[in-house]
């Protein structure tokens, strides 16, 4: 809607380990906490919390968190 691409693991049957290596995203939005099966695919890189937004009244997704994403090899300079 908005023009900006996006890479949406629950859409896709794609390993989303080998789409953020090969797209190579800046950014993560996810709702609450990290889940540890995402920081598992998001290993290659750091993530560093930006902003977090209180948006819906709803304990399982109230809490909106955008990550910048930092290629580990880039952060080790």
């Amino acid at each position: 809607m908005m023009g900006v691409p996006s890479i949406n693991d629950g859409y896709s049957s794609e390993d989303l380990r080998q789409k953020a290596l090969f797209y190579r995203p800046g950014w993560y939005v996810g709702w609450n906490d990290l889940d540890q099966d995402i920081l598992g695919s998001l290993s290659a890189f750091r993530l560093d919390k930006v902003v977090a937004f209180r948006v819906f009244d709803n304990d399982q997704r109230d809490l909106l968190t955008l990550y910048r994403m930092v290629p580990v090899k880039e952060a080790l300079r």
